[in-house]
């Protein structure tokens, strides 16, 4: 039977428990009773998911299943199948103690050795040591049937013999699925028998593989036990049975046969003979597997499985290869297997087949489960959200950007997030380097040249070239941009400042083309011609990257102007604080309020208004890793979380530093008339500029003696393309405290960052960050709740006290053009054992004196929050209901209409009186994928998804009542 007709007669309990490690966040959602079983179904029917779950499984397990797969339809009665499966157990035990079916010759006892120290940890075997042990199995030539029986040994057995042994491997094959109950007795789907022998090595059922021998001659039988040196004796029926006991596996007894003997087979019973000898033999298994024996002999005609056409592909054959190879070996089975293709051999030849199918990658990826997308996605560090065609979308993409020949390359030659930098620049070296830049000449125009002067005359010479590089190769690293520069002639070395400045003028004229990528510090310039769309598309773009993070149960990034609510006083101060800063004016406030009161929402937006207003902005969330007890650390926490609006996904330090030391060499370049730059006044310029550098900090040297000699050596070392002196003077700017004396002595610096030089460090930050054209930073300190689970009152008592350093140094002005943002629930403001009112100096800053119940001033330090109520949650809802029919391209209002939604918006606040008591982070993710299962099933209303009636059943409880029991 099939799993779905099987399931038909389950209960909803039992199909909830049946789906835990099955259906992705089931633990979270509610799904439609047809929805969880297709999950179930699709885990179930996957070589991935049943080989992960009988890797951990111990005997009788194999007994109990091996019952079921010589039985007819692979169901037997529950009553009196524990005796069954003992008596198999006993008499495995004693094959196995005996070794009298066991080959000859093979090293049996190391493998037992093996064997018994794999299970004697935990007592049991995961995935990754069944591998270990299959590998092993393999040099010593042993048979996964015989490591089953293997298992049965008394010296193992010992190990897992044990008063509940039975019920223990029956509760977990009912749980995991691998047995399923129907009616009376128990079963395994078809789908999932197949996938056990799979796993198991099971080339052949038992009667399969006796027909098979049956097609055979007594003599080629005669051999192969001669050649597995087993008894020989006996009539035709006797030697099938020895071939049988002996566990010698099909494809092993064929291959000892020679490959004229298997065409004469092929050739009696009508089995494709071509290929060479492993297709011939896989040709003969999959007769007998399929039961092709038995069926009449009448030409059939079959369709063909393999499109007319090969499908178009996204990305090249490379890429894809790479791309593969995070794939599992079981993973690349189930595509496969559902792709009609041959499924043996080693992992390169899987991944070849694969890449040589007429299908293209969007189509083969499709046949993975989404939990097995779901762990690709975190390999390749891509974003794990969205239905299964967003994550196949992104991962195609990410992998076109990730595994390009020239990312990989400028991957490998990064050197700014290497800590301990080893070597150091010599003169010698920086002449060969010169000498390379002044043999640079300038080259033709690049193709399309003339194009992008005619769609963007507004830009420079020097931005056209890049432009159009970029839009002729469609990518280009920023390692590319200044390869490309010195052959153009172009004197460009500070790359980032030099694109920053080209994205911002291109998004000023509001037709940029250009996206950013960033995989570890290195920028990737991709192009995207998006300007060139109508406006309805970027729209769709913009609602599904919001519907994207709201599933995935986060606060998008951007376009939060689409789900604001209320709190219209708040948002109004917070941007007259934004101004403040912009003003070189020094905010700060605290945000308070219960978890779900929209804190995180409030400072997301905030954070989107900032950088539409040119700030940058910087996230320190409290926590084990980033205490707010320690300055230094604190300040490396700002530093990692710096973002610009071109640099989102990691450090934008870099960047900032960049296009402040592009600002002041451009200005050099023009006080000592030096516009036009060429290989002969580089140098000059560069020294000038050097010196430069100091002078404008010249004001914070007393306070911070080494930030100016450490930027002076990061524009050295970009200017003779040095990357280990960059990575040095990036990682002390950055707080790094583990370089080596040699390399501060090589950046003219001494020592590192010390707790009284960490405010004199950001004012010189702010310093730098208004240099490069930004207005200001925003910075926020998430988490303040945390304080009070720090194990230890010292650590407590540091962090409230830097928390108020903080506080008086932006009271007297001391970070002028930062906005300081801190964030706590309630608890931590009114805890007076571990919160704020046990720091007497600081609840005396914060805390509001009082005033009439309710009313409270905007511009007092706190602003307090109120939670969501029903209203609020309803329009918050409404507005994710018309979002995400803008991202799909369908009409949500009229398959979720106002009365299912209040409905819906009732049952969650059914306890909330006027304030909802649930986190609404959870009632977004739901109503999210209530919106995805309407609009991916539009033949069925919300009704018929949400309200379907289970007919009742006499059959009992089928997992509960046997595990129970």
């Amino acid at each position: 039977m099939k799993i779905l007709e099987i399931l038909k007669k389950y209960s909803d309990a039992a199909i909830d428990q049946l789906s835990a490690d099955k259906v992705d966040e089931s633990a979270n959602l509610r799904l439609p009773r047809n929805i969880i079983i297709q999950e179930i179904s699709s885990a179930l029917s996957s070589l991935t998911y049943v080989a992960s779950a009988l890797a951990p499984s111990r005997p009788p397990t194999y007994a109990f299943i091996r019952n079921l797969l010589d039985a007819e339809n692979y169901s037997l009665p529950v009553e009196g199948f524990q005796e069954n499966v003992i008596k198999l157990t006993k008499e495995m035990t004693r094959k196995a103690d005996s070794g009298n079916e066991l080959t000859p010759g093979k090293n049996y006892q190391l493998y037992l050795n093996v064997l018994k120290s794999a299970w004697e940890h935990e007592n049991k075997i995961d995935r990754s040591e069944a591998l270990l042990l299959e590998a092993l199995r393999n040099e010593l030539d042993i048979w996964t049937r015989e490591h089953l029986l293997l298992e049965h040994h008394p010296e193992v057995r010992r190990l897992w013999d044990q008063s509940n042994s039975y019920v223990s491997a029956r509760n977990h094959l009912l749980i995991t699925g691998l047995v399923l109950t129907y009616e009376s007795n128990y079963i395994i789907a078809e789908e999932v028998a197949l996938q056990i022998r799979r796993a198991w090595g099971i080339d052949l059922g038992k009667n399969d593989y006796l027909r098979l021998l049956s097609s055979m001659k007594k003599e080629q039988i005669y051999n192969v036990l001669v050649t597995k040196g087993l008894p020989v004796s006996g009539n035709k029926e006797q030697k099938k049975n020895t071939v049988i006991n002996s566990l010698i596996p099909p494809i092993e007894f064929l291959d000892i046969l020679n490959v004229n003997e298997l065409r004469d087979l092929c050739r009696d019973n009508g089995i494709q003979k071509s290929g060479n000898k492993d297709d011939v033999i896989s040709n003969i298994i999959e007769f007998y597997d399929k039961k092709e024996d038995l069926k009449e002999k009448e030409e059939i005609i079959e369709e063909s499985p393999f499109p007319d056409v090969p499908e178009e592909r996204e990305i090249t054959n490379d890429v894809f290869r790479k791309l593969l190879l995070n794939l599992t070996n079981d993973q690349l089975y189930d595509i496969l297997s559902q792709s009609f293709l041959k499924t043996s051999g080693p992992k390169d030849d899987k991944i070849a087949r694969l890449i040589e199918s007429p299908w293209s990658e969007v189509t083969l990826l499709y046949k993975l489960r989404r939990i097995d997308l779901s762990t690709l996605c975190r390999k390749l560090n891509i974003q794990v959200s969205g239905v299964k065609r967003e994550l196949i979308e992104r991962i195609v993409e990410g992998a076109s950007t990730m595994f390009n020949k020239s990312t990989i390359k400028a991957v490998e030659e990064d050197q700014e997030t290497r800590i301990e930098a080893k070597g150091i620049v010599n003169e010698e070296k920086e002449e060969h380097i010169n000498s390379l830049i002044t043999a640079k000449i300038r080259s033709d125009k690049p193709k399309g040249y003339k194009e992008i002067t005619k769609d963007f005359p507004e830009l420079d010479e020097d931005e056209k070239i890049i432009l159009s590089l970029i839009k002729e190769t469609r990518s280009l690293t920023e390692h590319d941009i200044e390869r490309a520069s010195y052959r153009h002639g172009l004197g460009w070395f500070l790359i980032k400042a030099h694109m920053s400045e080209l994205t911002n003028k291109l998004s000023k004229l509001n037709k940029n083309p250009l996206k950013i990528r960033s995989v570890r510090s290195v920028n990737i310039y991709e192009w995207t011609g998006e300007f060139f769309k109508e406006e309805k598309k970027i729209e769709r773009r913009s609602a599904r990257d919001v519907i994207d993070a709201l599933r995935q149960g986060v606060v998008p990034d951007k376009n939060l102007d689409l789900l604001v609510i209320g709190q219209i006083k708040p948002r109004q101060h917070l941007l007259e604080l934004i101004e403040e800063a912009r003003n070189k004016k020094s905010p700060f406030k605290f945000i308070r309020g219960p978890y779900g009161s929209g804190k995180t929402f409030l400072c997301s937006w905030l954070r989107e208004q900032a950088v539409k207003k040119e700030f940058t902005t910087s996230i320190v969330n409290i926590g084990p890793d980033q205490p707010l007890s320690d300055l230094p650390i604190f300040y490396s926490g700002l530093i990692n979380g710096l973002r610009t609006s071109e640099k989102k996904d990691s450090s934008a330090l870099v960047d900032i530093i960049e296009a402040w030391l592009l600002y002041i060499h451009k200005k050099t370049a023009q006080i000592e008339n030096l516009k036009n730059i060429n290989p002969e006044t580089q140098k000059k310029l560069t020294t000038i500029v050097e010196k430069r550098v100091e002078r404008e900090l010249s004001y914070l040297s007393d306070l911070d003696p080494g930030f100016a000699p450490a930027l002076r050596a990061f524009y050295k070392a970009r200017s003779i393309g040095d990357q280990v002196m960059a990575s040095i003077a990036i990682a002390w700017l950055s707080g790094s405290r583990s370089m080596s004396g040699r390399n501060l002595n090589s950046i003219g610096v001494k020592g590192y960052l010390e707790s009284n030089q960490v405010f004199p460090r950001i004012r010189a930050l702010l310093e730098v960050i208004k240099g490069a054209n930004y207005q200001g930073l925003l910075l926020l300190v998430d988490e303040l709740e945390l304080i009070r689970r720090f194990p230890h009152t010292r650590q407590r008592e540091q962090a409230l006290e830097i928390l108020r350093l903080l506080i008086d140094e932006s009271g007297k002005n001391g970070f002028p053009g930062c906005l300081l943002i801190f964030t706590g629930t309630d608890t931590f403001f009114e805890d007076d054992r571990a919160g704020l009112k046990s720091y007497e100096a600081l609840a005396d800053r914060i805390i509001a004196p009082n005033a009439p119940e309710g009313i409270i001033s905007m511009r007092q330090p706190v602003i307090n929050l109120e939670g969501l109520d029903h209203e609020k949650l309803f329009q918050v809802t409404t507005k994710i209901r018309g979002i995400h029919g803008i991202a799909y391209n369908w009409d949500s209002k009229v398959r979720l209409p106002d009365e299912n939604l209040k409905r819906l918006v009732q049952d969650w606040t059914a306890f909330g009186d006027d304030v909802v008591s649930r986190k609404p982070r959870p009632i977004l993710r739901e109503l999210i994928n209530i919106l995805d299962l309407c609009e991916e099933n539009p033949d069925l209303s919300y009704n018929e998804l949400f309200n379907i009636s289970i007919p009742k059943t006499d059959n009992f409880n089928p997992v509960n009542n046997i595990i129970n029991s």
